[in-house]
């Protein structure tokens, strides 16, 4: 509103009203922000005045500081800041801010001798300028680098001169964080354990409540929560930080106040190794309610969204997508589109291991677009997520139409992870629907994606395009090349040690193994498959390898062995009611029972494995087992059900645009 209020009133309000716009945008949206302030930058370029300029370059480097990967563009406006600042003689104080500025980048870039003689040479001049303060600052930015370069001694000595001219001035602020920095060099060289550091705050905290001060009290307060956070003891951390709030609050500090809640109640509170316990949850209750207390929406946000991980550890999905829902309310009211969009793409992989496809494609797109309009690059994996939900849903069409915008996007920013990612689907596609030409572009697509996820370094991608490729030869009738393949995706897995990427591979391996002729093969890769998936959870895999189990018993001349296992595995879901599990188990019952010549026991198991299919809205198994149910219906002598489900399986390919499986039906 400012900004157009002074745009009538001339450049310079103008440019200043831009400014400020810059920075209450530069903590939500850091593209916005900086297409602001290079605005303002071009306007204040007309006006001629080189310290307005230099101040917006300052505002730049700021917002260029807080997003990723930006080190150089931050050090470029630091640079011509100063570069304008030093053309005017009396701003030599603001030079000496910018450098001070500079060090935390130079850091980060890796540069500990550049940040050294930066930070030595602005703590030089404040200190002849005799400002207390500023000097104590830069003592502590001496004290990081010297610890970065591993002079601890010297970085010892600066933090505790820091410390007396903190103490000078009475900015017990800063005496905290020299007290701070000094713990966590410490604690990081195994100097101090935590228990001395929670020692060393409770007799800091003591001196300070017999001083009366309250202040200094809030602040060890802070630095006390900070040491339970690290042991890692949040619901500790969670209290402390309440009554640091309490403090600050009395002192009618909000800023402080807000700036706890960020430093302590954050994504890092809760670690991913203790997600799943009572004492996580409890921790995160109590944090949302000091957050509401404080009025402090990001808090309440930022711990939401900590719920939704904490209640899907303990296995509470249902549950964790309310979580969510509540933050992405909260992120909506603050406008923070990126925070919208991390939420949003978390929930769509829930909802897609849920199998709600409709709302994961719809909450896959939304991330997208949110993560488009702010010009974040995970703007692909978004699409990449909406890929997977298409391959889910067994839309064939739709996979192969968006994974081409994608790929293209892949390319330009050079992500072959990625690539390598969606060709894989791909390939899934054309092996679905079959044929030797299909087989192939597989073999094609499949080679590429392999090239691509060995220059990415990933090894699981990389395994699944040799099974793919394994696949492919198979297919087209090159048999040994397929057994070469499928022995080198398992060697691959294996060396990877990733569960995941060992099941894809023995599946393979196992199917090819079947199709040969080498059914012990076959049953040994298919056990050790199935064996993995349980254990990871992963009940599609777990079904796929039950098939190849099937399979390879009745190519051995097992029946009896295949139905025993099939029916385990019907036991084992039933009573674990996971309903696609169930619904796979039935299926591989039917089919021996189609094998053994059993009709009516596998028309019963087929109904079954049809009703669950239906609850959970997976037209493409449902299609599968209601071909199934033709040839049951045929072996029964029911010519007039075996019409019936023909048509029924013609009408599910329709639907499914799968143009071989209608000309099958």
């Amino acid at each position: 509103e400012a900004v157009e209020r002074m745009k009538a009133k001339g450049p310079r309000p103008h440019v200043l009203a831009l400014n400020l716009l810059a920075g209450v945008l530069s903590e939500t949206s850091p593209r916005n922000a900086r297409a602001v302030a290079q605005e303002a930058l071009r306007l204040s370029q007309r006006l001629g005045d080189k310290d307005l300029e230099a101040q917006l370059w300052l505002r730049l480097s700021s917002i260029e500081a807080a997003t990723l990967d930006r080190d150089d563009e931050t050090l470029q406006a630091l640079e011509k800041a100063m570069a304008l600042w030093k053309q005017l003689p009396e701003r030599s104080e603001a030079i000496a801010c910018a450098r001070y500025l500079s060090i935390s980048v130079l850091l980060r870039m890796f540069d500990p001798k550049d940040s050294l003689k930066e930070a030595s040479q602005v703590r030089a001049f404040f200190s002849e300028e005799k400002d207390a303060q500023r000097e104590a600052l830069s003592l502590v930015a001496v004290a990081s680098v010297s610890f970065a370069r591993n002079d601890v001694e010297d970085a010892k000595e600066s933090l505790e001169l820091a410390r007396e001219l903190f103490r000078e001035v009475s900015d017990h602020r800063g005496e905290m964080l020299a007290l701070t920095t000094l713990a966590e060099m410490s604690r990081s060289m195994g100097e101090i354990s935590e228990e001395d550091a929670l020692q060393c705050a409770m007799e800091a905290l003591a001196e300070f409540r017999r001083r009366d001060n309250l202040r200094g009290q809030a602040l060890v307060l802070s630095l006390l929560a900070r040491t339970y956070v690290q042991i890692p003891d949040p619901e500790t951390a969670v209290y402390v930080v309440r009554d640091a709030l309490a403090l600050f609050r009395e002192l009618g500090d909000r800023k402080s106040e807000h700036a706890l809640i960020r430093s302590i109640i954050n994504n890092d509170l809760i670690p991913s190794s203790i997600e799943g316990s009572d004492v996580a949850l409890k921790a995160a209750k109590v944090a949302l309610a000091v957050c509401h207390q404080s009025e402090d929406k990001r808090g309440q946000a930022v711990m939401l969204k900590s719920t939704f991980r904490i209640l899907l550890a303990r296995e509470k999905p249902e549950r964790a997508l309310q979580a969510a829902e509540e933050a992405l309310k909260m992120y909506r009211e603050l406008e923070d589109q990126e925070g919208e969009a991390e939420m949003t793409m978390e929930a769509a992989k829930v909802l897609l291991q849920r199998e709600e496809h409709r709302r994961a494609l719809g909450a896959a797109n939304c991330a997208a677009a949110l993560y488009r309009e702010v010009g974040d690059p995970r703007e692909l994996f978004a699409l990449q997520l909406a890929v997977d939900v298409h391959a889910a849903r067994g839309d064939h069409a739709m996979v192969l139409e968006t994974s081409q915008e994608v790929l293209e996007k892949c390319r330009s920013q050079q992500d072959p992870a990625c690539e390598a990612a969606l060709l894989q689907q791909i390939c899934q596609v054309y092996l679905e629907q079959g044929g030797k030409e299909n087989a192939e572009v597989v073999a094609r697509t499949a080679k590429q994606a392999h090239v691509l996820a060995r220059e990415a370094g990933d090894q699981h991608r990389e395994t699944c395009a040799l099974a793919a490729l394994a696949r492919a030869h198979l297919a087209a009738s090159r048999n040994q090349e397929a057994v070469e393949v499928a022995k080198e995706a398992v060697r691959c897995a294996h060396e990877s040690g990733d569960r995941p990427s060992q099941i894809v591979a023995l599946q393979a391996f196992g199917d090819v193994s079947v199709k040969l002729g080498h059914p012990f093969d076959a049953i040994e890769a298919a056990k050790e498959a199935m064996d993995y998936a349980r254990f990871e959870g992963l009940v599609v895999q777990e079904a796929a390898a039950l098939g190849t189990l099937v399979d390879a018993r009745l190519a051995n001349a097992e029946p009896s062995e295949a139905l025993r296992a099939a029916k385990e595995a019907h036991d084992r879901a039933k009573r674990l009611g996971n309903l696609r599990a169930e619904a796979a188990a039935l299926s591989a019952v039917a089919k021996v029972c189609l094998h053994i010549k059993a009709p009516a026991e596998a028309i019963q198991a087929l109904d079954g494995a049809q009703a669950n299919y239906k609850k959970l809205k997976d037209r493409k198994k449902e299609a599968a087992v209601v071909h199934l149910a033709v040839k049951a219906q045929l072996l029964q002598g029911d010519a007039v059900n075996a019409l019936r489900a023909a048509k029924e399986a013609r009408g599910l390919a329709r639907e499914l645009r799968d143009r071989k499986a209608e000309a099958e039906a």
